[in-house]
């Protein structure tokens, strides 16, 4: 049975390996309806991917360790069928390393969240998570930012801010929202790393050496908890989260970005948002409240604005370092 997803996830990575080796050098002339369609793919595979986390009842780090075995097994067979050597060389061990630390920081913390939390707030927090990145680029990077720039960044904060804290949660939905914030800024700087780290590696190398260093860093985790401690329907979960939420979404992203140009893509994928809230309400009775409803919508309307002025203005100046590859999909 697993040899029928490793062939879709192989040949879906042949393709996105060969658009990631191209992104750099070739100019965004692509079929615009083709990479609009692909960048909504990734959208509503990361909203699958999401929706699932709620339906998860093992404690976190076990949760942590399927999710990051499933991840290490996949990208390292997809080497394999490709005839690649998975070994990390000695230039790629540093950002391999911090960023399966990370990783699995922001996996167990995800996790953590959705025991605790409506995944409607996660998703929200995640979906801030294009304005955060912007910030953290212009001071670590000196990318540009305009002032219509930072006021769609300001307010996509304040519209989260009301999602978090405006909800009038208990004790026990504020540890969870705390755990969301903590999984989104670790994913941040995950992000940053990645944007270095795939300018010298191949991406599903990449992957499969962070799963790996992640797996290990979690790894304690199998002998200080029952086995008992999971069903079979948590790994059935943490596979499916997997598959949507690592390899499908990544792939159409990557295939999405030979076509058309990030700003866009990164749009569309907000579409995962809803799609996940709506999945979550329907089959995990996760209703959301009307004060999360109005800021997930305001969220995704700064959000939208500020890459469209990012992309208008790449337009005015011509393409910017385009080094920048978000991280495996939060919910993933």
């Amino acid at each position: 049975m697993l040899l029928i997803p490793l062939g879709i996830m192989s040949s879906i990575r042949r393709t996105t390996q060969a658009a990631q080796q191209r992104i750099q050098k070739v100019p965004r002339h692509g079929n615009a309806a083709v990479g609009s369609t692909a960048a909504i793919g990734a959208g509503l595979s990361g909203g699958v991917a999401s929706s699932l986390w709620p339906g998860l009842q093992g404690p976190a780090g076990l949760i942590g360790v399927i999710r990051l075995f499933f991840g290490s097994l996949i990208y390292i067979s997809i080497q394999l069928v490709r005839g690649r050597k998975p070994w990390i060389r000695r230039n790629e061990a540093p950002y391999v390393i911090c960023s399966g630390v990370l990783f699995a920081i922001v996996i167990i913390t995800l996790a953590a969240a959705a025991h605790r939390t409506l995944m409607v707030t996660v998703l929200i927090i995640g979906a801030a998570g294009p304005a955060l990145t912007a910030v953290a680029e212009r001071f670590l990077f000196k990318r540009q930012l305009s002032a219509l720039g930072w006021t769609c960044v300001l307010a996509t904060c304040l519209s989260a801010a009301i999602a978090v804290v405006g909800a009038h949660s208990g004790g026990t939905e504020r540890v969870g929202n705390l755990f969301a914030v903590i999984s989104e800024t670790t994913a941040i700087t995950y992000t940053l790393v990645t944007s270095r780290a795939v300018k010298i590696m191949p991406i599903d190398r990449y992957l499969g050496g962070v799963s790996v260093v992640g797996f290990l860093c979690l790894s304690p985790w199998l002998f200080v908890t029952r086995l008992d401690a999971y069903s079979a329907k948590d790994v059935g979960l943490v596979f499916c989260i997997t598959i949507f939420g690592g390899v499908g979404s990544w792939g159409l992203f990557l295939f999405a970005q030979r076509q058309i140009h990030t700003g866009p893509i990164s749009a569309f994928g907000l579409i995962g948002t809803p799609v996940g809230t709506f999945l979550a309400w329907v089959f995990f009775n996760q209703t959301p409240r009307a004060a999360q409803i109005v800021s997930g919508f305001l969220v995704i309307l700064a959000v939208s604005a500020l890459l469209y002025v990012q992309t208008q203005e790449e337009k005015k100046v011509g393409p910017l370092d385009q080094d920048m590859t978000p991280p495996e999909p939060i919910a993933s």
